[in-house]
Parts: structure tokens; sequence; C-alpha cells
């Protein structure tokens, strides 16, 4: 899609709703932003009350003047949790892609300090060591809106505006999600998970610059009782334009691990009074569960031995037969991966963070006519070549 007509999209804030998708899992009750922005509460130090990992996460797309580049912004708060984890960490995550020329990427995490303001909603971040990196981001609770500012080398961003579309999303239809089951560092944990988003309307001034997805996650682990080696992270969010001119968000995850696969799929579609369709694997039917494969490789950086990861992703799911709810095709830039930011942070995975601008396939049985932007989050890497066979994660 050409940049003008990505911007003259983000000056249309409203359309007319399509209907919702059959099979859903229903949505429950609008919940309060408020309630799920503020941090939350660790009502006990250990398991099941416990909140061990929580973070604010924006991925957008901002196109202005001569600039067209995706970015993402994370402020996350670890907590320790022993024998996991003995570290608390706070920490800022900033990457930009440029969607322009040699599409150049760049990207860093920051440790520093994480405070939270509850009479204006603001999170503000602040690196000792380097006083030139901040970050504030404050939810208006009476315009329902949020407020960005964020001072780094790699990405600055100032006084950005972020409008919700629609009503806040409670990922699973409930917002309370299963994350896994696994051994991190040789500890037996299940992860649960309360997840809700926002598709937003990014400005400045005024002027509308772009589209975003916003993320507010927090994990509760509790201990299992057999070590599941193995785990496999695939998540993916898509903004885009039907060939009805219906407006679709989507969003979906894939957690692999010996013990079981766990998946969540929320499509949306039209602007303000919008339908929200969720599935999950906990009470699906249908004739084709989520599934992810990768149909081309990149290499993971700095892996030794060699590792490779995706750069070419279909994600595809079915209601009365396979692919008549999502067959997309996501592909992305090469060499969006980031170090020492969250999850990776304990594993050590290279995340792969991508964004892109290429999404052809349908959803809901209709094709996509634009793609404003798409992302693909992914701890999955295999052996490089020659290639191994039989990967649970390649299942179509």
């Amino acid at each position: 899609m050409r940049r003008r007509d990505f911007l003259g999209l983000m000056g249309a804030l409203a359309t007319a709703g399509a209907a919702g998708l059959p099979g859903a899992r229903p949505a429950a009750a609008q919940p309060d932003r408020l309630a799920w922005w503020d941090p939350a509460t660790n009502a006990a130090p250990t398991p099941p009350d416990f909140v061990a990992l929580e973070w604010r996460y924006l991925a957008g797309r901002i196109s202005r003047s001569a600039e067209d580049f995706g970015f993402v912004v994370s402020l996350a708060d670890y907590n320790p949790l022993p024998p996991v984890s003995t570290t608390s960490r706070n920490e800022l995550l900033v990457m930009r892609q440029e969607f322009t020329g040699a599409q150049s990427h760049t990207t860093r995490t920051y440790s520093g300090t994480l405070s939270y303001d509850g009479a204006s909603g603001t999170y503000s971040f602040t690196t000792p060591d380097n006083p030139a990196v901040s970050a504030t981001w404050r939810l208006d609770s009476v315009a329902q809106t949020y407020a960005l500012s964020v001072a780094a080398p790699e990405l600055t961003v100032t006084d950005l505006v972020l409008a919700p579309q629609g009503p806040l999303i409670a990922e699973g239809g409930d917002g309370e999600i299963s994350s896994g089951n696994f051994s991190l560092n040789g500890v037996p944990v299940n992860l649960l998970s309360d997840y809700y988003a926002d598709w937003v309307a990014i400005s400045s001034g005024g002027q509308p610059l772009g589209l975003g997805r916003l993320d507010m996650q927090t994990i509760r682990p509790t201990f299992g009782t057999n070590a599941q080696p193995g785990f496999s992270h695939h998540w993916f969010a898509l903004a885009a334009t039907l060939a009805d001119d219906t407006d679709v968000w989507v969003s979906g995850w894939e957690i692999v691990t010996a013990a079981a696969t766990v998946w969540a799929l929320t499509v949306v579609t039209g602007r303000g009074a919008w339908n929200v369709s969720s599935y999950t694997h906990e009470s699906f039917s249908g004739a084709q569960p989520l599934a992810v494969r990768v149909l081309a490789y990149q290499a993971v950086p700095d892996t030794s031995p060699a590792r490779r990861s995706g750069r070419r992703w279909r994600f595809r799911a079915g209601q009365g037969a396979p692919g008549d709810l999502l067959d997309v095709t996501i592909t992305v830039p090469e060499g969006q991966y980031i170090q020492n930011a969250r999850a990776s942070s304990v594993t050590g995975i290279a995340m792969q963070e991508s964004l892109g601008l290429e999404a052809v396939g349908s959803v809901g049985g209709l094709a996509i006519r634009r793609t404003d932007f798409a992302i693909v989050e992914s701890t999955y890497s295999e052996p490089g070549l020659p290639y191994l066979v039989g990967l649970p994660v390649l299942r179509g």
C-alpha cells in the first residue's frame, strides 16, 4: 500500500462493522482499562498469587513526511521467583524497522527504574547510567486515550496519542489464558496470564500517523510436577482491510511444549462498535485449530551452532472447513531480533520480534485487500541446515 493511502486511512476513524464470525467463544463483559493498566498487585510472595512478570507493550507503524517505519516499545517489570530467577529487573525495550530504502533495523533493551503514579495513571522509566534515555506512558481514564513519549538513540517519539478503535479486548474471550507448561532453568513451571489489548490510532498534534497494537499482560506462574523440556512461542497481530472494505484486526498465539499445544485467536471487525470473535484450544471444536507453519527461513544472528527461524509464516484456522476463519501469510524483513528482553533475559533465547507490511490471504473467507501493518513474535528456532524434519511447530 502506498504511504499516502495509509495516511488517508488514518483520517477515517469510524467505519461500519461487519457481522461476527460463527462459532466464536463469547466475549466477557467490557473490562475497565484502568483496572488492567494499573500494575498488578502481588498478593503473596509465592505462586499462585505471585506476579513474576508484567509488561505494557506497543507495536505499530508511523508514516509522516519522508518517514515510514514500524516500531516497538515495551515497559517490563520482573520480580524474582526462586529458584527460577533471583533478580528483579525493570526494562525499556525499543525497536525501529524502516519500511523504506534499505529497511534498516535497530533495537536495544535498557535496564533502569520503572515507577507508576496512580493518580495520573503514568508509568515513568529512567536509566541512571544514561539520563538521556527515558519513557513516559499514561492512560487518560476520562478521555480513554493513552499518551506516550520515548527518548532513546534507537527510537524517539514525542507526545503520541493512542486512541483505542473499539472496546478493550479480553484476549481468549475472558482475558485469562494459559501460556504453557514447560521446564525453565530445570524447574517445571505453569504460566497463567491476564491478557488485555487495544488496537489504537496513533496521532500527534492532531495529525494522524498510523495504527498500533497495545498489550497489557501479567504472568502468574505456578510450579508443576513434571519437567517438560522444549518451548516454542509464536504470536502475531495484523491490521488490514478486507475486500468488502471492512477493517479487520487479528491477533493470535500458539505455544508448543512437550506436554501440550495451547493457542488462541481473536478476530475483530469494524471500528468503534466492533465485533469481537475469540477462539481457544480449550473449547474449540471446529475443523482446524490454529496452525502455524514456517514457509521461508532466515538465520538467527549470533548463534553457535547456527540456528534459523521464520521470515515467511502461514497462519490458518477453520470452523466449518480448514482456513475459513483465517488463512494468512505474513512476510517480514530479515534480521529483527531482540536480546535480553522479557523472557529472553531468563532463557537466553534470541526472540524474534518482526514488523512488516506484507500479508496476503483471507480472514473469514474474505480476501485481504490492504495491509496496514503486521507483526510476528517468536521464540522458535531450529538447527541450521541440514533441515531436521518432524518438529512440532511445523503443523499445517
